[in-house]
């Protein structure tokens, strides 16, 4: 348990985890949430942040990082390139309601998905010349059960998304669906899985990916391979004389 951090991460019930899960689900804290800005205390929300993340400048990464956050006063999407890696990350993961919005100057910060569940033109934005987007939630069900006020707002909302997923998706040069759409958010017992199913998707996909390579970069790739194999096979002289040059 990392106690110094005000956070534990022991398997007992009071893990971040099995808080995130029990407070996601039950009705209790959903009451709460009417009263104060987020169900999840934002403490312990930063302390799982410090703890997974080096305190360094986006800038410093050693692959080039984007986190894609909505601004909740102007409604507008916002691109965090630069400064705290831990401020940005923990803006773009603040789940409206569930996790207090991050201020950072004049924004209020919070998680991208509201603006862009699947941020492909973010992508473009920033210079990507290949967009692999990987969608992990769950195909568009057909719902019968309409009902209640609640019912009718919440399949709208999911209407709603979905829609303007498919229509920046379009935008994609190679969708990834790893199979996790049946996984509640806050689920966090099935990682190791959930993990393999991301690997054995992306690799399925590979096919895609070299297909989507611009040819300077295939060819480039395939002289690549080609010395790589030279290299490994190495000369197949067998006569008695000089290897010929």
């Amino acid at each position: 348990a990392i106690k110094s951090m005000g956070l534990s991460f022991s398997t007992g019930p009071k893990s971040f985890f099995q808080k995130a899960q029990t407070f996601a689900r039950n009705q209790y804290y959903l009451v709460k949430a009417l009263f104060s800005s987020s169900i999840l205390p934002a403490e312990d929300f930063q302390s799982l942040i410090n703890y997974l993340l080096p305190d360094v400048d986006i800038r410093a990464t050693r692959i080039p990082f984007y986190a894609v956050s909505t601004d909740l006063i102007t409604g507008k999407q916002v691109v965090l390139s630069e400064g705290s890696l831990r401020q940005a990350v923990l803006a773009s993961a603040s789940v409206p309601g569930a996790v207090e919005p991050t201020r950072l100057g004049e924004w209020l910060l919070a998680d991208g998905g509201v603006t862009s569940l699947v941020p492909v033109h973010a992508a473009r934005a920033a210079g990507a010349d290949i967009v692999i987007a990987v969608v992990v939630d769950r195909d568009l069900p057909q719902e019968t059960d309409i009902e209640t006020a609640k019912d009718v707002l919440y399949r709208a909302g999911e209407i709603t998304a979905n829609t303007l997923e498919a229509a920046e998706l379009q935008s994609a040069d190679v969708i990834i669906r790893p199979a996790v759409g049946d996984l509640h958010w806050a689920d966090f017992s099935r990682s190791h899985t959930l993990i393999r199913i991301g690997e054995e998707a992306a690799r399925e996909s590979l096919e895609k990916i070299h297909a989507s390579l611009p040819l300077p970069r295939r060819f480039a790739r395939f002289a690549r391979h080609l010395l790589d194999r030279a290299q490994n096979r190495g000369p197949r002289h067998t006569g008695s004389g000089p290897a010929p040059l």
